[in-house]
């Protein structure tokens, strides 16, 4: 069974097929005008009564082929908003299904071949995302230059990629490689640079961008490590990167534990603590 005909499998309703079909091409051919169609499929919200469509588990061949369109479409988009972010939240919902529908694989012994992403898919996305992130970051400090107020509509804009491009570094099976793309397009010095308090974004941006700097502690190569235990990496809030997962949610690491994981960092080696780093500030 071809991914064409499994996409149009996976959205359940029969009537929904050419509308899928259609809205592909349309990616492929008009990503502007496509991208947030494929987005709003996906989030299963274009059917009449919000019939749940594109939302199955069991059958996910179609991420592939959404995968493959999505660098030329991202690339082709640039820094237009609204096909922008479709784009990023099209990558968020598929790098979901894909990591579920891994993960059940191997829990049941199984893999199924045809479900694998194409080998630079991710890849691409992060380093064609990257370029629209340091754009659109050095657009926000310009506008923060000159009103001295953080930018709404880029603040914004940088929250989705982040939160992409945090996707893409969990995804499975790519998630090294995606780091490794973003240190070689020097992303990293500019993730940091957001974090500024001169930087024009506001704090959920800082926070998506935060998200990515921690995911590279993890993922990143040595030089990557290095750069991000040695920056004296402030947040709003008073702490500091690295950052640590807890409830669900990425929260800025204390002053102490920043200094009781550095040199584990420097020395090449995996940090053995994690929520116990996460203490007030003295």
């Amino acid at each position: 069974m071809g991914c064409h005909q499994s996409f149009a499998m996976a959205c359940a309703s029969p009537s929904s097929i050419a509308d899928v079909d259609s809205v592909l091409m349309e990616v492929k051919r008009n990503p502007k005008a496509g991208l947030p169609k494929l987005n709003a499929i996906l989030q299963g919200s274009t059917r009449k009564g919000k019939q749940q469509i594109c939302n199955s588990r069991s059958d996910l061949e179609f991420v592939p082929l959404i995968f493959e369109l999505l660098p030329n479409a991202i690339q082709s988009v640039g820094d237009t908003p609204k096909p922008l972010a479709a784009a990023c939240a099209v990558i968020e919902h598929c790098v979901t299904l894909y990591n579920d529908s891994m993960l059940n694989n191997h829990a049941n012994g199984t893999l199924i071949y045809d479900t694998a992403i194409g080998s630079d898919n991710p890849k691409k996305c992060v380093e064609y995302l990257a370029e629209q992130f340091k754009k659109i970051a050095h657009e926000a400090r310009a506008k923060y230059k000159s009103y001295f107020c953080n930018d709404l509509p880029c603040s914004k804009m940088i929250r989705s990629i982040m939160l992409a491009t945090s996707a893409l570094l969990a995804i499975d099976g790519h998630g090294t490689e995606c780091a490794e793309a973003l240190g070689q397009v020097e992303c990293v010095e500019a993730c940091i640079s957001a974090l500024e308090d001169n930087s024009g974004l506001d704090n959920e941006a800082k926070a998506a961008v935060a998200g990515v700097l921690s995911l590279l502690l993890e993922k990143g190569d040595e030089d990557t490590k290095r750069i991000l235990a040695c920056r004296p990496i402030r947040l709003a809030d008073g702490r500091w990167l690295p950052l640590v997962c807890t409830g669900g949610r990425w929260l800025p690491m204390s002053r102490k534990g920043k200094e009781m994981l550095a040199p584990t960092l420097l020395n090449g080696k995996p940090a053995n603590k994690k929520i116990s780093l996460m203490e007030k500030e003295i």
